[in-house]
C-alpha cells in the first residue's frame, strides 16, 4: 500500500502511447481508477496504464517541460491508511531516498476530500527543479499526482497546475 505510493514519488518516464488534445481541453476519465481530470489542450497525456503520465512544453514563455505522474493507489482509510501516514512516507521517499529538500506543506481539499500538497526542490543537471506532490486519501483509496518543472518556470505553470488539480473528481466510492 504505502510502498505503491513511494513508487510514484519519482519523475515521469514517458514511454507509452500519448494522447494530445486538439482545441479546448482534454478530460481524462480513469473509470477503473475512479477519477477524472481535465487538462489544457497543450498537454500530452498517456492514459493507457494504471499510472497517468503527461507533460506540456507549450506554455507561453516556457523553455522547459512540466511533467505529471500519478493516479490511484489501493488502501484508503478503511484499510488502515491515513493521509498523515502517506504524507510521511512520501516525504521520506523524496528526502531520504531521492535527496530532495522539502520546501513546503499545504493542506487543501481535492474534490471535497482532505489533501496535502508537498513541495520539494533539488538541482538536476545544474538547474533547480521543483516538484509539487498532491496527495488525497478517501475511505476506499488514495490518489497522488506529482507535477515537476524547472524552478525558474514555476510561475509560468502555476495556473495550469491549479486548474488541473481543481478539475480532479472522484467518480465513485469516496
Amino acid at each position: 500500500m504505502i510502498q505503491a505510493a513511494l513508487v510514484r514519488c519519482k519523475f515521469v518516464v514517458l514511454a507509452a502511447v500519448m494522447v494530445t488534445a486538439s482545441g479546448g481541453e482534454l478530460k481524462i476519465t480513469k473509470d477503473k481508477h475512479f477519477y477524472e481530470m481535465t487538462f489544457p489542450d497543450s498537454w500530452t497525456i498517456d492514459n493507457t496504464g494504471a499510472v497517468l503520465h503527461g507533460f506540456s512544453e507549450q506554455a507561453k514563455g516556457a523553455k522547459g517541460v512540466i511533467s505529471l505522474s500519478g493516479g490511484l493507489y489501493e488502501g484508503g482509510t478503511d484499510n488502515g491508511e491515513s493521509l498523515d501516514g502517506i504524507v510521511k512516507h512520501c516525504k521520506k521517499g523524496y528526502v531520504d531516498a531521492q535527496k530532495w529538500k522539502l520546501t513546503g506543506t499545504t493542506t487543501l481539499k481535492m474534490d471535497g476530500v482532505d489533501a496535502v500538497m508537498l513541495t520539494f526542490e533539488r538541482e538536476e543537471n545544474k538547474a533547480p527543479v521543483i516538484s509539487f506532490c498532491y496527495i488525497a486519501v478517501t475511505k476506499k483509496r488514495g490518489y497522488e499526482f506529482i507535477f515537476s518543472c524547472n524552478k525558474a518556470e514555476e510561475s509560468i505553470y502555476a495556473n495550469e497546475i491549479s486548474a488541473i488539480v481543481k478539475s480532479f473528481r472522484i467518480t465513485a466510492g469516496k
